[in-house]
């Protein structure tokens, strides 16, 4: 039974990876947005925000707040298909931090 159940495990661990391995990823650079409800990134020159979900866990580990931030950052990542996301459906799109490049903490105001 545990063989079992260490196959379906190794399956579906397989099956996820290849569907995030068909995601191209690219090099973004802006500013993110931190804090209670909200987790938003805008491009530098752009104006729409971006729901932001780090997972390189970098990114939160060095903010370790849950104040109000500004960071200027770098990354890897994917984005997503328009859509609703993040706190209520506000966000038209998501991105997805894979690998931090650069992390700049804004002074609080």
């Amino acid at each position: 039974m545990k063989l079992f159940f260490t196959i379906l495990i190794i399956i579906f661990g397989n099956v996820a990876q290849s569907k995030s391995d068909d995601q191209s990823f690219k090099t973004y650079e802006g500013t993110y947005y931190h804090g209670f409800e909200q987790s938003y990134f805008i491009l530098d020159n752009g104006k729409e925000k971006w729901w932001l979900i780090d997972q390189s866990w970098n990114l939160n580990r060095r903010l370790q707040t849950t104040e109000n931030r500004k960071v200027k950052i770098k990354f890897r990542g994917t984005l997503s298909k328009p859509g609703k996301f993040g706190h209520m459906g506000m966000y038209t799109r998501q991105v997805l931090v894979k690998e931090l490049i650069s992390f700049e903490l804004e002074p609080s105001q």
